[in-house]
């Protein structure tokens, strides 16, 4: 495990973006979501790492519309040309494990034995997830409902474990990936003893028991209207 204290946490990104496109959750257009971290040092959004976004990351991986291919005519004949490969790393800082498994979700979609998406494998490959456990969850939070774990994040997803405590965040190596990066900005981490911080438990508790099968017989139910 390695420390950073809080106050050096600017540092730790900037060292970040130095090697990477970096992404962090933060406030734009009123509205919280990931965005380039050149918006936090240019003053256009606002960092924020004290709750979950409103808007999921997912559409770093699945954006809702994007380039495949080019084509163009010669003469009467149709030429088309592939788009070229983006391999820039992506660093996605302070994802929420809810939004962890989200990925996962999606992951179970497109990175499947039955059907594997091309895009979105590129991206998934090419990003390093440094996921954000939560001390104190959002009033509207019920992450323990879902399964979800709170302190320790998937690690098909995650490649940085980040911990929260009053004067530090706590980095764990998860992947490769993520142990490559972390030594990036060794120069601003120090080692220490594995801890872990407390938390609280979520207020909001849901009943799940069932809830696929119920689901399957409301798809015309007045509710949805």
């Amino acid at each position: 495990m390695q420390i950073i204290n809080k106050d050096k946490l600017g540092q730790l990104l900037d060292g970040l973006a130095a090697h990477y496109t970096l992404y962090v959750p933060g406030d734009f257009n009123e509205l919280s979501q990931f965005v380039p971290y050149d918006l936090i040092k240019s003053q256009k959004a606002t960092l924020m790492l004290d709750k979950p976004v409103t808007i999921s990351p997912k559409g770093l991986y699945l954006p809702q519309s994007e380039a495949m291919y080019r084509f163009r005519t010669q003469g009467k004949q149709l030429a088309i040309d592939q788009i070229p490969e983006d391999n820039q790393m992506q660093v996605v800082f302070g994802m929420r494990h809810c939004d962890v498994h989200g990925i996962k979700c999606l992951d179970q979609v497109f990175l499947s034995e039955v059907y594997t998406d091309p895009q979105y494998v590129q991206k998934r490959h090419n990003s390093i997830v440094f996921a954000l456990s939560c001390n104190q969850p959002w009033k509207t939070c019920f992450c323990t409902s879902m399964g979800i774990d709170q302190l320790d994040a998937d690690q098909s997803v995650a490649d940085v474990q980040v911990y929260e405590f009053e004067q530090h965040y706590s980095l764990i190596a998860m992947s490769e990936k993520g142990k490559a990066c972390l030594e990036k900005v060794s120069h601003l981490l120090t080692n220490s003893a594995d801890e872990k911080p407390e938390q609280n438990q979520p207020v909001l508790q849901l009943p799940t028991e069932g809830l696929p099968q119920k689901l399957s017989t409301m798809f015309e139910d007045p509710l949805w209207q």
